[in-house]
Parts: C-alpha cells; sequence; structure tokens
C-alpha cells in the first residue's frame, strides 16, 4: 500500500439528543494521558487497512468529517499511531463512548485532531471512485471512505449535482428529468476557507 492514504469517517455532535463536543472530549484525553482512541460506529473498517495503519512508518492519517448546520463539512485529521478491533482501555476513550459496546474498529492517535484547510480537503482523492473527496462526501451517503493524497490535485473541482425536476409534457401529462447545475467554486458547493491549520509547515505534505 501506498504511504499517503486516509481513512476518512464522518462523525456527528450529538447521539440521539445529547450533544458531544467530539473533538474537544479526545483531545482532553490525548492531552491528559498522552493518546486517545477514537471509535468508528457502524460499517467497520477492513482489516487489510487496519493492520497496514499499524505499520511502523506507514503515516495513515485519520480524517473526521463533520457537516455543519449551514450544510459545508469540516474535516479534522491526526495520524494514526495504531489501529485495532479489539476494546481499549477505558482510561483512553473519551467518558460519552465508554460503555458502547457496538464500536468494532479503534485508531490510536498521540496528536491532537485538528481542523485543515479546504484547500488541503481538497487534495483527497477517494480510492474507489478516484473523485475528490469533497465531491464524494454530496454524491455518496457512506460514512467512510478510503482516500489518497495527491499534492498536484486540483483543490477546486467543478461538482455536480443533479437535480430532479417536474417539466410539463404534452397535454394533461408530467414527466421528470435529471439536471445538472455545475457548482464552480469550492464556495458555491458549500467550503468555506479555514486557515486554523494547514501543513505549509510540514515537507510531507507539500
Amino acid at each position: 500500500m501506498t504511504n499517503n492514504l486516509g481513512i476518512v469517517i464522518r462523525f456527528s455532535d450529538t447521539l440521539g439528543d445529547v450533544y458531544f463536543d467530539t473533538i474537544g472530549e479526545h483531545n482532553k484525553i490525548l492531552e491528559q494521558a498522552g493518546a486517545v482512541f477514537v471509535g468508528k460506529f457502524g460499517q467497520p473498517v477492513a482489516k487489510r487497512y487496519l493492520k497496514f495503519s499499524s505499520t511502523e512508518n506507514s503515516h495513515v492519517q485519520l480524517i473526521l468529517i463533520r457537516r455543519t448546520p449551514q450544510g459545508h463539512y469540516n474535516a479534522y485529521q491526526a495520524e494514526i499511531e495504531s489501529a485495532q478491533s479489539t476494546r481499549p482501555e477505558s482510561k483512553l476513550i473519551p467518558p460519552y463512548i465508554r460503555k458502547r459496546k457496538d464500536i468494532k474498529c479503534w485508531f490510536k492517535i498521540i496528536h491532537p485532531l485538528k481542523l485543515i484547510s479546504q484547500y488541503r480537503l481538497g487534495k483527497w482523492i477517494t480510492k474507489s471512485s478516484n473523485f475528490p473527496l469533497i465531491a464524494s462526501l454530496y454524491t455518496s451517503m457512506s460514512g467512510l471512505f478510503y482516500v489518497i493524497y495527491d499534492k498536484s490535485a486540483y483543490s477546486e473541482p467543478v461538482i455536480r449535482r443533479a437535480k430532479r425536476k417536474n417539466v410539463k409534457g404534452k397535454g394533461s401529462k408530467r414527466k421528470k428529468r435529471d439536471e445538472e447545475t455545475p457548482i464552480d467554486t469550492l464556495e458555491e458547493a458549500g467550503f468555506y476557507p479555514s486557515n486554523e491549520f494547514s501543513f505549509e509547515d510540514d515537507d510531507t505534505w507539500q
């Protein structure tokens, strides 16, 4: 496998009617204990990716994606130290998920999850489709993606959304057709620049 691999997981700050600061809770445990485990609900991560994530110098990146109430996406990233299917010790798990029994994949990180810029997010390519991740987020409901970091990727791809519209036919009949609406910039697609974090100081990601 390549050493520019990323594992993308969608997440929410709510479980039922209860709100949690997902990123804040994980980073708090990491600050206190020197490490924290991120659990993956639902669809399990393929065993080969779990194994590779624990390989020395694999540098697999964990990317957590959250859709905001405004409809755009925030992405938080940290390098995976190791991965496992067995439950880790409780002190390295955020309190709000310690009692959950339905988490089958765990990722250990030793560096804080940080918000990445939309410019960098635009350079992650989905392995299964070879499309930009930011396009896949809109066209797929999957909660899990495997991605490759491509520093040469165009960071503002044209994203096309299919819209269903009713169109008048002959007489009283009506039919439906698909109409594609081109979206030419990240801003139009619901992505907004963030300068809170970037890889400018890390030669690995130039």
